[in-house]
């Protein structure tokens, strides 16, 4: 997942994506280039989605089941002009869910607004908090618990008590939510989890811009600019003011 707030290149942002879902940049536990598991090499091939803020308060999105670097689609988006904007590549966790309804975000509406919801990680029993039998896709069922204190009005303390009563099967709940007052970015995993570095968002200011990104992709020459976000982390980054 990456998301964008302020002068963005979205050239770049398409690029950096192309290079996430290829795994080919990361050095996490789950890549290529990691030291004890050279053969892993996970990739994000399984679809990809976007939603936009133009500068007149407009939404776009856009979702396709096909690889973003495979996909002309991309290419037709490279020159939009926005204010802020979030993309996801996906890499199902289930064979069984692969596929255009699938592809995130899940687009829903609250207080006359929208808000787009993007969702990395694994809750396969988070239904259970909905009042479900059992789960259609974990992703959506996510969004419906978070929901409360995610959207209309972000209301930090509540969001962090959700959180905190996740099932221990939750792997991870890293999740964007893109909305009119900003970009909420929650960065959230298993205690347990053997793969913390996966897990594990990063953010960085840049001279025009703020990005969070689930890998340090190089932006122009603030590679070191990034930091970790860190488990637990919740952020907003308020839209920029045009």
């Amino acid at each position: 997942m990456i998301a964008a707030v302020g002068n963005i290149d979205v050239d770049w942002v398409i690029n950096a994506a192309i290079v996430m879902s290829d795994g080919t940049s990361a050095s996490h536990e789950l890549s290529f280039s990691c030291p004890t598991n050279p053969g892993c090499g996970i990739r994000h091939l399984d679809g990809w989605g976007v939603a936009f803020l133009y500068p007149n308060g407009s939404y776009r999105c856009l979702k396709s089941p096909l690889p973003i670097g495979k996909d002309a689609l991309a290419d037709t988006i490279r020159s939009i002009e926005c204010t802020a904007m979030v993309l996801h590549v996906r890499c199902a966790s289930r064979e069984d869910q692969k596929g255009p309804e699938y592809v995130h975000p899940i687009e829903v509406e609250e207080g006359g607004h929208k808000y787009y919801f993007f969702h990395n990680g694994y809750a396969p029993d988070v239904h259970s908090l909905i009042g479900k039998s059992e789960s259609g896709w974990d992703s959506e069922d996510l969004m419906a618990w978070l929901r409360p204190s995610l959207f209309a009005e972000l209301n930090q303390s509540a969001l962090r008590e959700r959180l905190t009563l996740l099932p221990a099967s939750t792997v991870a709940a890293n999740c964007l939510c893109l909305g009119p007052d900003g970009i909420t970015v929650v960065n959230w995993f298993s205690q347990n989890t053997v793969y913390p570095q996966y897990y594990t968002m990063h953010f960085l200011q840049g001279t025009d811009v703020q990005i969070v990104a689930s890998e340090q992709i190089r932006y122009r020459d603030e590679i070191d600019a990034w930091r970790p976000l860190g488990n637990g982390a919740i952020l907003q980054i308020p839209h920029a003011r045009v």
